[in-house]
């Protein structure tokens, strides 16, 4: 049976590429996005070339309403909704010592307070079919501390846990719930953190192991694959895909 997905933040970078992976493989597919209209529905156009239904939604995703609002939607017009991806991130760059209570608090409210709503909205659909998928995007400032990260790294580490609070409440009605966390990638979010992101993605190529540069596209194989049926012993993971640098820098202390 086709699957229905929701991705937020599903016209650019990371979200983009996954919208067109899932509807190369048949999936319909529901797009979110906040601003860039004219690049929203570029995107859309393009996933829509692939002949599944593709819906694309406008909506604040850092607003409780309107998140809610944007699950209901979804299952509205798909029927129902099996994958949901919470990929849409505030890119804040902040140092602990000034940043302010508003932008601490517009940070959870973007980067982790979506993956709960999403999940409370769209899993009682999910256990009456006995299957879905949950995942959420993290990074590596989850797990280290990046300079002036703290802001996004922070509330994706929350994320990282409670994914596997999920994993446990949500199994046994036959939805998985994992963690992505990519290697550095090339989106938008992360050039405007680093005016010098092109070095830095240069420096960073050079030192994973495997034989090539990691690509945006390496990521969203692993997501589809992990909504394939016979994945289901996958859960409450923090599955992270960089090509061996992240093993590389921790055993060289990088």
């Amino acid at each position: 049976m086709k699957k229905s997905v929701l991705i937020t933040g599903g016209t650019k970078g990371l979200g983009k590429e996954l919208a067109l992976a899932f509807a190369r493989n048949g999936s319909n597919v529901v797009m979110n996005y906040y601003n860039d209209e004219q690049s929203a529905i570029e995107t859309y156009e393009q996933v829509s070339s692939y002949g599944t239904k593709v819906e694309l939604i406008k909506s604040n995703v850092g607003n409780y309403e309107e998140m809610v609002k944007l699950c209901r939607e979804s299952i509205v017009r798909m029927g129902t909704i099996d994958i949901f991806i919470h990929n849409a991130v505030h890119a804040i760059k902040s140092d602990l010592s000034t940043i302010s209570p508003d932008l601490w608090r517009h940070a959870f409210n973007i980067n982790l307070d979506p993956l709960l709503i999403g999940a409370q909205e769209l899993t009682p659909a999910m256990k009456k079919k006995q299957w879905g998928r949950i995942f959420a995007i993290t990074s590596l400032g989850s797990e280290f501390a990046v300079k002036d990260y703290a802001a996004v790294g922070v509330p994706k580490a929350a994320m990282e846990a409670l994914i596997r609070y999920f994993a446990v409440e949500f199994g046994p009605h036959g939805i998985t719930s994992n963690t992505i966390s990519p290697g550095t990638l090339n989106t938008e979010s992360l050039r405007k953190l680093n005016p010098n992101f092109k070095e830095r993605i240069e420096a960073t190529n050079t030192k994973i192991p495997y034989k090539r540069p990691m690509e945006i596209e390496d990521v969203a194989k692993v997501i589809v694959t992990l909504c394939s049926d016979n994945m289901e012993m996958v859960n409450g993971e923090v599955i992270r895909i960089d090509g061996g640098l992240r093993i590389k820098a921790h055993v060289e202390g990088l």
